[in-house]
């Protein structure tokens, strides 16, 4: 048995951030204590806080808290209820007195705000549950370790708008009014037990037309094949490519030329995010963004992303393709659905 002597007894800052960005990947608590070589009590507590209260640090109390008066809690109230989707460290900026972030958060929650993600929510029909529970049944047993996950997602130039301080009771998909003052970069590439694609950015102005989309897998994927699987070779090995149902992935000239190029299909129903692996990939380097509580600079954005990518790392992706089976498990105990409804949430 681990003693206490073995575990770690301060977590460094970075350390704990990618502790949340793990526990968003569904990585198990005690996965993440024994990686870090922490307690499974410190990672509990460490991300009881981040769900409390949106950070991480440590925030040192001396004596009583400060008493603020009431034209300050009503700025604050005011300007959250222009635009709640903000850090508080952006939000602290904008007060034109000071006050320490543990106060600032202290009062958001007596003002009934929760820090909260930005949820996205599709309508799944019967049809596409039905796709969806389908998929996951042929799936279940099938081998995820040659198969290349692909996918595309924006990043903001200004990453604080996943997550936002939400009035509690009100509905958490709101969008910023100044969302769209800020540019996005939107970036591919694919994942597999073998290691990460290089990534694709997406020109200004660019559209992804089925013939862009194309020389996009001739110098993304063809590459990562070749070399990890041999591909165009007489001895390659067995691999799969799994992409989403985007127009221009299956445009009729894009079927053709994947045929042409013998690439074999791992299908993916309509609506399913939660069962492409990437998309947990994407939303670990979303939080490691947005814990660097700054506007990016195009460049700088696509750099950072770069970096990010490049340093992540081949354990934590096996684990997270893995993790893929249990979401299976979860859509055919749901008949298909996200999330199984609870008998007491029923009839209400």
């Amino acid at each position: 048995m681990e003693t206490e002597e073995t575990k770690k007894t301060q977590i460094p800052i970075e350390e704990r951030w990618q502790m949340v960005g793990a526990h968003r990947l569904g990585i198990l608590n005690k996965d993440i204590a024994e990686y870090y070589n922490v307690s499974i009590s410190a990672v509990s507590r460490l991300l009881s806080k981040w769900q409390t209260i949106g950070d991480v640090k440590n925030y040192r109390k001396s004596g009583r808290p400060s008493k603020y008066e009431n034209d300050h809690i009503n700025q604050i109230n005011e300007i959250m209820s222009q635009n709640s989707i903000q850090t508080v460290g952006n939000l602290r900026r904008q007060l034109d007195f000071s006050i320490p972030r543990s106060s600032l958060t202290e009062i958001l929650h007596e003002l009934e705000f929760s820090f909260k993600k930005k949820q996205k929510s599709f309508f799944l029909t019967d049809s596409a549950k039905m796709n969806r529970l389908k998929h996951c049944q042929t799936h279940l047993s099938h081998d995820l370790d040659n198969i290349i996950f692909t996918d595309e997602s924006f990043f903001k130039e200004f990453n604080c708008f996943e997550f936002s301080w939400v009035k509690n009771g009100e509905s958490e998909q709101i969008e910023s009014k100044q969302a769209d003052k800020f540019g996005s970069v939107m970036i591919f590439g694919g994942i597999s037990k073998q290691g990460i694609t290089k990534i694709w950015v997406k020109p200004k102005q660019a559209q992804i037309t089925a013939d862009i989309y194309q020389d996009i897998l001739s110098e993304v994927i063809i590459p990562f094949a070749k070399k990890h699987y041999r591909y165009g070779l007489k001895n390659q090995k067995n691999w799969w490519f799994q992409q989403d149902n985007a127009a221009a992935h299956t445009a009729k000239s894009t079927k053709q030329w994947l045929a042409e190029k013998n690439f074999q299909l791992f299908s993916h129903p309509p609506c399913s995010p939660d069962l492409n692996p990437i998309e947990s990939v994407w939303s670990y380097i979303k939080i490691q963004l947005r814990n660097e509580n700054k506007r990016f600079k195009r460049e700088e954005l696509i750099t950072r992303i770069q970096e990010i990518w490049d340093d992540l790392d081949l354990e934590l992706i096996k684990k997270i393709i893995d993790h893929t089976k249990t979401q299976y498990e979860n859509v055919i105990a749901n008949n298909g659905a996200y999330k199984k409804t609870s008998n007491s949430n029923k009839n209400r």
